[in-house]
């Protein structure tokens, strides 16, 4: 699963493959960030594990996003 955001626009991909997207503006500055956690206005828990995390500065294209998928596959013979 990879969600980008260009600043304009969120995209979500799962399995390299962009699944959807939404018109999304995005304020300049800094902010914390909380992986794992639900927000106070969801009531939602996550309940699961996470084995991989990566944070980017910039917003990956959809070329970009399905590199790192392929990178990240696991290869058996």
């Amino acid at each position: 699963m990879a969600i980008t955001n260009d600043g304009s626009t969120v995209r979500f991909y799962l399995n390299g493959v962009q699944f959807a997207s939404e018109a999304e503006s995005v304020e300049t500055g800094s902010a914390n960030v909380a992986i794992g956690i639900g927000y106070s206005f969801t009531n939602y828990e996550f309940d699961g594990s996470i084995s991989e995390f990566r944070l980017y500065a910039d917003g990956l294209s959809a070329a970009e996003v399905d590199t790192l998928y392929q990178e990240s596959r696991p290869r058996y013979p």
